[in-house]
């Protein structure tokens, strides 16, 4: 499945000229369990169990490639995320969207360009800082 839509994201942009770096993950369980428990949420509410993201030059063609992503796949209106305009209170930056394949699993799209994905890596934002309180609240 992911495959087949990152091939078909990667076709696309291209052929509107954008170069991206498009890679894909399926969320960890023991992140799965820990997002459930502190959303308080079912798990048929998770819409990030599948993710694909899209890392581009600059933030211009982040707008550009959420509209060809728009135009190939129907999407989750209501999940739409601009921490672009809007960003987290760590400074991460980018844009969150929830596509519906034709097999009707959810991925959520996250498109960033390289400064953004960088902070989000390396900086203020870096998933790893999230982990490590993770693997704190996991202790009991």
């Amino acid at each position: 499945m992911f495959q087949k839509v990152i091939k078909h994201l990667s076709h696309n942009l291209s052929k509107h000229d954008i170069t991206a770096k498009i890679t894909g993950r399926i969320k960890h369980p023991v992140s799965i369990l820990y997002k459930l428990y502190r959303k308080g949420i079912k798990i048929e509410q998770l819409t990030d169990i599948f993710a694909i993201r899209i890392v581009v030059l600059d933030e211009e063609k982040c707008y550009k490639t959420l509209k060809i992503v728009h135009n190939l796949y129907e999407y989750e209106k209501d999940k739409l995320k601009n921490y672009i305009d809007n960003p987290k209170p760590n400074g991460y930056q980018s844009l969150h969207t929830v596509i519906i394949t034709e097999d009707q699993y959810s991925i959520e799209i996250q498109i960033r360009d390289e400064n953004m994905h960088y902070h989000a890596e390396s900086g203020g934002a870096a998933h790893w800082r999230y982990k490590s309180d993770l693997i704190n609240a996991l202790k009991f």
